[in-house]
């Protein structure tokens, strides 16, 4: 998983799509960097969750998650 601050949101290229502008154009594992120059020197945090294990996101962070294994993930927003 990797986690981006709201700080870097201009780094990461919000979507223009009225339904989806928190979500990012940047294909993270295939970064085209023509098309999204700053975003290669972007900071993150990353980590590895393990089986039973949860993170809270708080809002405005951005976040790019990939399992390794088989599983699910449940995404809970409220306010």
């Amino acid at each position: 998983m990797r986690l981006y601050s709201p700080e870097h949101s201009a780094r990461l290229y919000a979507s223009e799509q009225h339904l989806t502008t928190n979500s990012s154009e940047v294909d993270v594992e295939h970064v085209d960097a023509e098309r999204f120059p700053l975003f290669a020197d972007t900071p993150c945090f990353e980590c590895v969750l393990e089986p039973g294990q949860m993170l809270y996101i708080p809002p405005g962070w951005w976040h790019f998650v990939k399992s390794l294994t088989s599983s699910f993930s449940v995404s809970f927003w409220w306010r």
